[in-house]
Parts: structure tokens; C-alpha cells; sequence
């Protein structure tokens, strides 16, 4: 069947946007994806511009959780951009390839083929913005594992996901927004990280909490650090500043002080100290 040539390339919000630019023209692609995050939005939106102006012939698509919530909103402020694939990508993307390639194919295909693609908004052939139905969350142990020969990762940070989703939902993080916390199974998760310590991996990182982290550990015979400190439940008061409202210290005296907790209120996190305290 159609098939697409795939190329990927890794940049860095350090790089200059000029640099960056000019390697994506070297590539040559009829279709370019960008994965969007907190840290590179901004750095992202200069080179939309600037493709605007040295690319305007090709179809660019966006991805990615800083893009998910407001995608009619950036379609509208870059009219290059052709769509954006909202919430879980590894589906939708392997989908809008296939459109793509079998486009190649057709003599009749159209961009308003897309909308039978879940979990994309996109520019129809008239410009409408056009929203397929949300995809559903994908089960975790249908991910492919793509570590079984890590020659190509000598020397490198792998990224592996054993669980998606939260359990709270704290205002000012993107994991409380979907409401669907999912594992992979356990047995499938021992098994492959045996092959990733078999394969000479030296460490390995836990971005998690405390109590995940030494799940890892146990599971494990490799050293095992956190890459978090696991501090606290708080408010956010702008991006980046919180308020440290909880330490999950499971003795509750909140319906004693008025709603003031005097573990994280406190400096010295007292409840019954010489100012009074709690009791």
C-alpha cells in the first residue's frame, strides 16, 4: 500500500531560530509536524511566521498539549497552519499519514477527506475550521515498545511511559484536564524494563512522585533516582509560582483552624508551638 518517508528532526529553544529554519528548508518536506510544548510555543510561533514567508506551499500541522486547548484559536491567527491534532497523538498521527499517502495515490482526494480522522481541527478546502470527534485515550499496553535494540540510543536519555493521567486535579497542570489516569500493565512494564537494564542502561530516572520512584526500585536492579521532589499540593498563582496549601500529612486539623493549615502555614510547621498553634 501508499507509504510516507518519514524524516525527524530534533531542535532545541537554545538553537538559533535561523539555524533552525534553515535545516527544516534543507529537508524539503510537503508536510511539516511540529510537537508543541509549554517551553517551545513561543519559539515555535517565529518559525510558523517565518515558513509563512519561505515555505508558503507547504502543509504544516501542530500537536501537542499546548496546542490542544485553543486550536481554533491559533488556526485563525496562522493562516498557514493547515490543522491541529488535539489530545493524544501517536493514533492520529499514524492516521493522517495514511490520508496523506493515499492522497498520493488518488487523483480526487481533497483535504476534506481529513474528516473522517478523529482528533483533529482543520482548514477545509472552503477555510471553515472543521472538528472531527475528541479520539479516545489509547490503552497503554497497545503503545509499541521501541527500545528491543537500543543501538541507536548509545548514549542517550530514553523516555519510557508507563502511565498517563492523574488522579487530581490540580488547576494548573494539563494532566487533570483529560480525567482518565491509565497504566500499563505491571508484568508488561517489569518485563520491558528488564530488557532496557539487559541492553546496559546505567540508571534510571523516575518522573514521579516519591511513592513511584521506589515502585520503580523495587522492580528493578539498576540505581534508581527521583527527578522531582515531591513537596506538596498547592494553588498556582501565575505560571511557575505556587502556593503551598497541603502536605498530604494525613492528620487533617483543618476543620479546628478555620480552614488554615499549620503544618504548611507555619514556618516551623507547628501545631500547638508558642504562638498557640492549632490546639
Amino acid at each position: 500500500g501508499a507509504f510516507c518517508d518519514i524524516e525527524i528532526a530534533e531542535y532545541t529553544i537554545n538553537q538559533q531560530p535561523a539555524k533552525v529554519m534553515a535545516d527544516i528548508y534543507k529537508h524539503d518536506a510537503d508536510v511539516i509536524m511540529f510537537s508543541c510544548y509549554i517551553w517551545n510555543r513561543a519559539f515555535m510561533e517565529k518559525l510558523l511566521n517565518d515558513l509563512a514567508v519561505v515555505r508558503p506551499d507547504v502543509d504544516i500541522w501542530l500537536g501537542g498539549p499546548e496546542v490542544s486547548f485553543d486550536s481554533e484559536e491559533i488556526l485563525v491567527r496562522f493562516s498557514n497552519v493547515c490543522g491541529i491534532m488535539t489530545g493524544e497523538g501517536e493514533e492520529t498521527f499514524a492516521k493522517l499519514l495514511s490520508a496523506y499517502a493515499a492522497a498520493d495515490e488518488a487523483t480526487d482526494y481533497s483535504v476534506d477527506n481529513f474528516n473522517s480522522i478523529s482528533g483533529i481541527i482543520y482548514r477545509s478546502s472552503a477555510e471553515a475550521i472543521v472538528c472531527t470527534p475528541q479520539r479516545e485515550p489509547l490503552d497503554m499496553d497497545q503503545l509499541p515498545f521501541v527500545y528491543e535494540d537500543l543501538s541507536d540510543f548509545e548514549n542517550r536519555i530514553i523516555y519510557y511511559e508507563s502511565s498517563r493521567g492523574c488522579p487530581f486535579r490540580c488547576s494548573y497542570c494539563l494532566s487533570s484536564v483529560d480525567k482518565k489516569l491509565r497504566f500499563r500493565s505491571i508484568d508488561l512494564v517489569k518485563k520491558e524494563l528488564k530488557v532496557l537494564r539487559n541492553s546496559g542502561a546505567e540508571a534510571v530516572v523516575g518522573m514521579a512522585c516519591g511513592d513511584g520512584v521506589q515502585t520503580v526500585a523495587d522492580n528493578v536492579t539498576l540505581p534508581v533516582s527521583p527527578s522531582n521532589d515531591t513537596l506538596f499540593l498547592g494553588q498556582v498563582e501565575r505560571v511557575g509560582m505556587f502556593h503551598e496549601y497541603c502536605r498530604m500529612c494525613g492528620d487533617c486539623v483543618l476543620g479546628s483552624t478555620g480552614g488554615i493549615c499549620p503544618i504548611t502555614q507555619c514556618a516551623k510547621s507547628l501545631v500547638n508551638g508558642p504562638c498557640g498553634g492549632a490546639k
